[in-house]
């Protein structure tokens, strides 16, 4: 497993360092991404933030899961706004959201809608109301 750097900005300003890793799996849907955000001071067996994605067509990824687990360290500290580029870049591929309802019990919570439009405040992505779905630019 790789051991990747992060930078990020915080919701204050504040440059924060972190570290990264992906896990690459197989499941129902098709190919999975799981990456774990850590501290570059923490244990691996310590806390992380969590980021997983699921291609749903070729060349499509869904973000299926984002989770900072209620930790400080992890929280308003920008690292979805730096990850997802890095993500889209490694993977070669489209970066989507789920819609707010869609079948199979896909959904999009209301924190990852505000995720999202915070993005798209940044220029990173964009939205389509036909289909409800974000998608990285």
């Amino acid at each position: 497993m790789v051991i990747n750097k992060l930078r990020c900005v915080g919701r204050d300003g504040t440059l924060h360092n972190f570290v990264y890793e992906c896990d690459k799996g197989t499941g129902v849907l098709g190919d999975e991404w799981t990456y774990r955000v850590r501290t570059e001071s923490s244990d691996p067996e310590d806390q992380f933030f969590e980021l997983r994605l699921v291609e749903t067509l070729p060349g499509v990824a869904r973000v299926d899961m984002v989770n900072n687990f209620g930790d400080a360290r992890f929280t308003a500290k920008g690292i979805p706004d730096a990850l997802l580029p890095v993500v889209k870049s490694k993977l070669g591929m489209q970066i989507v959201s789920s819609p707010r309802l869609g079948p199979g019990g896909i959904y999009r919570t209301d924190a990852a809608t505000k995720m999202w439009e915070r993005l798209i405040g940044k220029g990173l992505a964009a939205y389509d109301s036909t289909t409800d779905v974000f998608s990285l630019r």
